[in-house]
């Protein structure tokens, strides 16, 4: 769906065959891994994705699915502490640095504990705050090593080690943090809060996303039957109303004013003067640019009543309801004279010329389309750049 409202948009021929479209890339991931491991995906945001075997379509995933199949009680149980620590890196000191340089790191990665190496790079201790306290009640020498004040030996866990057993970890161990390694590397440290926050998160995400499912599949629906309404009523290049919805607004609107008499309906036609030469001097990128900025000035001195719309091409339409011929005149003439006087791309000038009609009693649509179409056509006649009245 959202690749048809894309075509549209573009404007895209719908005969094209796909081989030729510059199509939305598709994640795949592999038949053989557990949805767990699809879970631990930092970036779980496709909505759909392709089950591969051997490099073969086994079938199609969505988001939805995966989540559906996660028993949230099993979550913590099941998944690894790896991709949950990706946020919590270690620092690291030398054992030979000072207490004073160890305070130092800490106060500036704004952490309250860092692994100590020897010299040869293997992680020996860790020094933390409370090491800091205890440092300052024996009221030692500040230069000291910081080996002298690290706890020791390092206790770290695998980053295979399920959440539930690095929890149980910590709470047999009376530890506060979790040092986390692989293959002998320390890649992650992070406190028991920390470690239970990210899993609540968790937790509330994958249940938010389940409880919300049918309601965002209604707002999804409901925004593209938006989208897909304004397409249909909408021009692509300007945000206008097209010609097809003009054509309803303005029948509804000659049906108010058979309906009340008193009320006056006038029409504008503008049309850009010499745009072929616009756009076979500078591009159609450049036409493109100043359709759409003449489409603003005509939305700018608007009123919320009025209606403004692409005709097609350069040309762009008014319906000012509660308005007279005169009364046009003086909106069209405003019109003309902004346009006139706006710089648009690399200083070019435009002009344009305007007809205007009012709604007689024995008009329809296509009675009141000609009359302006010809106002437009006098405009153009007698020299471009001025607003014409329709004839008598």
């Amino acid at each position: 769906m959202d690749d048809i409202i894309r075509f549209k948009i573009d404007n895209i021929d719908l005969e094209t065959k796909l081989s030729e479209m510059s199509l939305q890339k598709v994640k795949t991931i592999d038949g053989k891994i557990s949805i767990l491991e699809v879970l631990n995906e930092e970036n779980l945001d496709r909505s759909y994705m392709a089950v591969v075997n051997n490099n073969q379509l086994k079938g199609v995933i969505s988001q939805t699915d995966i989540l559906n199949s996660i028993d949230p009680e099993v979550l913590i149980k099941k998944q690894s502490i790896e991709k949950l620590i990706a946020n919590y890196k270690p620092f690291f000191i030398q054992d030979d640095k000072t207490i004073i340089e160890a305070i130092t790191v800490l106060q500036e990665q704004k952490t309250d504990a860092i692994i100590v190496k020897d010299n040869f790079q293997a992680p020996i201790g860790i020094f933390t705050t409370k090491d800091f306290i205890r440092f300052l009640k024996s009221n030692n020498d500040i230069n000291l090593p910081v080996k002298h004040m690290m706890s020791s030996p390092l206790e770290a866990v695998d980053h295979h080690l399920s959440v539930s057993e690095a929890l149980s970890f910590i709470q047999n161990k009376h530890f506060k943090r979790l040092i986390v390694k692989k293959d002998h590397e320390i890649i992650g440290l992070i406190t028991q809060s920390q470690l239970l926050k990210i899993i609540n998160h968790r937790w509330i995400e994958v249940i938010k996303q389940r409880g919300e499912e049918l309601s965002q599949l209604n707002e999804s629906l409901l925004e593209k039957t938006i989208r897909l309404e304004k397409l249909a009523t909408h021009d692509y290049l300007t945000d206008l109303f097209n010609r097809s919805k003009l054509d309803s607004m303005l029948n509804y609107e000659l049906h108010q004013v058979r309906r009340y008499t008193s009320r006056n309906l006038s029409v504008l036609l503008f049309d850009i003067d010499n745009f072929k030469k616009v756009n076979d001097t500078y591009g159609h990128d450049v036409g493109d640019e100043i359709l759409q900025k003449i489409a603003r000035i005509l939305t700018v001195s608007s009123r919320e009543s009025d209606i403004v719309a692409r005709w097609g091409g350069e040309e762009f339409f008014m319906m000012l309801p509660e308005t007279n011929i005169e009364q046009a005149l003086v909106v069209a003439e405003k019109i003309r004279l902004t346009i006139e006087h706006t710089k648009f791309n690399d200083d070019i000038r435009i002009t344009c010329s305007c007809g205007i009609a009012q709604f007689r009693s024995s008009d329809d649509i296509k009675s009141l389309f000609k009359r302006v179409d010809e106002a437009l056509y006098n405009a153009k006649e007698s020299g471009k750049n001025q607003v014409k009245i329709e004839s008598v």
